[in-house]
């Protein structure tokens, strides 16, 4: 993402048992459904389908909740991304999005509805406690600050003082 920092001594250990995995898909996982024909999500949560029913998406002809890795970071292993630069499916999809005016506050449930065609793929989890967001939030939830060097990736850096901010947390 534009805004996020990455750290990269911490993300690499945390990849470092998956390097058997040939089609990974790994981030901070949430869920949507979604209406391919128009680039929209519909009923996300951060779990199960209650979203989804809730807003009515199952009677909007929206395909049911999958799950999808959120844009802050986003790692693909090489078959993974092989196997969706081969897809014909993928490659129409994309050529579609990018046809369209309103996509890009949807490109990751975009990516992650592609994804979920692809026979043999793993999703993992980025720990909850290694990713952080610098949003303020009426309802703060999952948003918050790190405050110790346990971040693999911080989203949200708007500004110098927050990148400083980040900085001076990652160095220790």
């Amino acid at each position: 993402d534009d805004h996020s920092f990455v750290n990269l001594p911490l993300l690499e250990a945390n990849l470092a048992g998956l390097h058997c995995v040939p089609r990974l898909y790994y981030g901070a996982i949430g869920f949507t459904g979604y209406q391919p024909a128009r680039f929209q999500n519909c009923g996300f949560a951060w779990g199960g389908s209650g979203s989804f029913f809730k807003y009515g998406c199952d009677a909007g002809g929206a395909h049911p909740p999958f799950p999808f890795v959120l844009g802050q970071l986003q790692v693909l292993s090489v078959g993974h991304a092989r196997a969706l630069a081969a897809s014909p499916d993928a490659n129409e999809f994309a050529g579609a999005a990018e046809a369209a005016i309103s996509t890009l506050a949807n490109e990751d449930s975009a990516l992650g509805f592609m994804a979920t065609r692809l026979q043999g793929l793993t999703y993992v989890s980025m720990p909850r406690r290694s990713w952080h967001n610098l949003g303020c939030f009426s309802d703060p939830g999952l948003y918050r600050p790190p405050l110790q060097n346990t971040s693999i990736v911080v989203h949200r850096i708007l500004t110098a003082a927050a990148l400083r901010y980040v900085w001076l947390v990652a160095s220790g």
